[in-house]
C-alpha cells in the first residue's frame, strides 16, 4: 500500500507492507503526475515505518528515473522502524546521489518523528 499527499513542504510518501512490483509501477505514474503539481524546489517526507523491504523487482522499478527529482529536492526525511529497510533507503539514496539532502529517523526513538522530519525538511534544523 501507498499514499502520496501533497503538503505545504512538499509531498508525503507512505508505504506500508509488501509493495509488489505492480503496485511500485502505479506509483511511480502517480507520483510522476505529482511532481508537475510540485514547486521548482520541494521536501519529501517518506514515511517507511510500516514498510517491510522491497522485492528487487520492486526497487528497480523505483530506481528508474531517478532524475525526476535531481537537484528539485531540498531536504527529506525517511521515518523508518526497520534496520533492513533503513540499510535498503540508503543504498537507493547513495544511487540517487541524495545522501547530502536526506535524513533518516527511528520512530521508536523519537515519537515526535513527524515535527522533526518537517523542522528539518523547511528549516534544516539537524535531527539529534
Amino acid at each position: 500500500m501507498y499514499k502520496i499527499e501533497k503538503k505545504s513542504f512538499g509531498v508525503q510518501l507512505t508505504f506500508e507492507g509488501f509493495v509488489h512490483p505492480e503496485e511500485m509501477a502505479e506509483y511511480k505514474k502517480e507520483f510522476r503526475l505529482i511532481l508537475d503539481l510540485l514547486p521548482e524546489r520541494f521536501g519529501i517526507l517518506s514515511d517507511l515505518r510500516n514498510m517491510k523491504p522491497l522485492p528487487p523487482e520492486s526497487q528497480q522499478i523505483l530506481s528508474a528515473n531517478p532524475e525526476w527529482t535531481s537537484g528539485r529536492v531540498i531536504r527529506s526525511a525517511t521515518i523508518l522502524n526497520s534496520s533492513l529497510v533503513k540499510l535498503q533507503s540508503k543504498r537507493l539514496a547513495t544511487e540517487w546521489k541524495q545522501g547530502e539532502t536526506k535524513r533518516y529517523i527511528d520512530a521508536a526513538q523519537h515519537p515526535n518523528w513527524e515535527e522533526l522530519a518537517i523542522n528539518w525538511i523547511e528549516n534544516g534544523v539537524e535531527i539529534e
